[in-house]
C-alpha cells in the first residue's frame, strides 16, 4: 500500500528547476521507507515538493513516485530540469526511463563514500572530488550543487516525525509543508529586490576580492580579467566567464563582478532569473 502527499499548487511554480530525490527509513513499528522530492526556493532554502510512503526502495516504487511527480508538476521528459540523488540503482533506472532529457547529478558525498569503500587507504580530498563531479555539467541551470543537501536537510527535519504511525506521520508532514510555505512566503515579502538575502550573501562572497582583478577591455562587453598570471574572459552580454562559476550558479563570479564594476553597473542586475 502506498500513500502520498500531493504537491500543493504553490509547488508547481515556486521551486527552482532543481529537485533532490531521496529515500529514508521509517522509524516506527510499521517498517517501510519514505520517498521525497525536495527542491530549493529562490533564496536557496529547502522547498518540500512531495513525499510518499512505500514498503521498500526499489525501481518499481521509484517509477511510481516519479510518474506521479511528472504528472503533478507537468515535467514532461525533464527538459531544463536537474535531478540530484544518491547512486541507488532502482532510482537511477527510474530517472533514466521517465526523465530521458534531465541532467542527473549523483551526490558527491555518496560518490566519495563509495569510492573510499572500494579504494581503502587512498586519501582524497572531498573538495577535489566535488570539483571533478561538477566539471563537465551543462550550463544554464543556475545550480552549482554537488551534493543532495536539500533532501538530507529535509530528512533531518522529519527525523522525529518518522517514528510515528503512518497516518499521523503523513498528517504532520502535510502540516509542516503548509507552515513552511506560509513562513517562506512571509519572508519573501521582506525582500528589497527580486532576489533573497542568501543570494545577496553569495553575491558578496563571490565578489569580495574583485578589487584585485585588473580589467583589459576587448571591445563591446567583452573583457579579460587578470590577476598575476591568471586570466579569464568575461562576456557581460552573454553572462559568461571562462571560470564557469557564473554559468553554473547564475550569480556573477568575482571576475564578472570586476568587469561589471568597471562599466559602472550593478552586479545584482546580472543574477539569473
Amino acid at each position: 500500500m502506498k500513500g502520498k502527499i500531493k504537491p500543493p499548487p504553490a509547488a508547481v511554480s515556486g521551486y527552482r528547476r532543481v529537485i533532490g530525490l531521496d529515500g529514508s527509513f521509517l522509524k516506527g513499528q510499521v517498517k517501510g521507507e519514505i520517498l521525497t522530492a525536495i527542491g530549493g526556493d529562490a533564496d536557496n532554502h529547502v522547498y518540500p515538493i512531495a513525499c510518499a510512503v512505500v514498503n521498500v526502495e526499489n525501481k518499481d516504487n521509484w517509477t511510481w513516485f516519479i510518474d506521479n511527480l511528472v504528472a503533478d508538476l507537468d515535467l514532461g521528459a525533464g527538459n531544463g530540469l536537474v535531478v540530484i540523488s544518491d547512486q541507488h540503482k532502482g532510482l537511477l533506472q527510474a530517472v533514466a526511463d521517465l526523465f530521458p532529457n534531465v541532467e542527473h547529478i549523483q551526490c558527491a558525498r555518496h560518490i566519495f563514500a563509495n569510492f573510499r569503500k572500494k579504494f581503502t587507504g587512498l586519501e582524497l580530498k572531498t573538495r577535489k572530488l566535488e570539483t571533478w563531479c561538477r566539471a563537465f555539467f551543462s550550463h544554464g541551470y543556475a545550480c552549482e550543487a554537488v551534493e543532495n543537501g536539500v533532501a538530507e536537510c529535509f530528512n533531518a527535519m522529519i527525523k522525529q516525525i518518522r517514528k510515528k504511525p503512518i497516518i499521523t506521520m503523513l498528517e504532520e508532514i502535510r502540516i509542516l509543508f503548509m507552515k513552511r510555505f506560509f513562513h517562506q512566503g512571509q519572508e519573501a515579502t521582506k525582500w528589497r529586490g527580486n532576489y533573497g538575502p542568501n543570494i545577496q550573501l553569495k553575491l558578496n562572497e563571490f565578489g569580495k576580492d574583485m578589487r584585485l582583478w585588473r580589467m583589459v577591455p576587448s571591445g563591446g562587453d567583452v573583457f579579460e580579467t587578470r590577476y598575476g598570471y591568471n586570466g579569464y574572459k568575461v562576456d557581460l552580454a552573454n553572462h559568461t566567464c571562462t571560470c564557469n562559476l557564473w554559468m553554473l550558479s547564475g550569480i556573477p563570479c568575482v571576475h564578472s563582478q570586476a568587469a561589471i564594476n568597471y562599466v559602472h553597473k550593478d552586479p545584482s542586475e546580472f543574477i539569473s532569473s
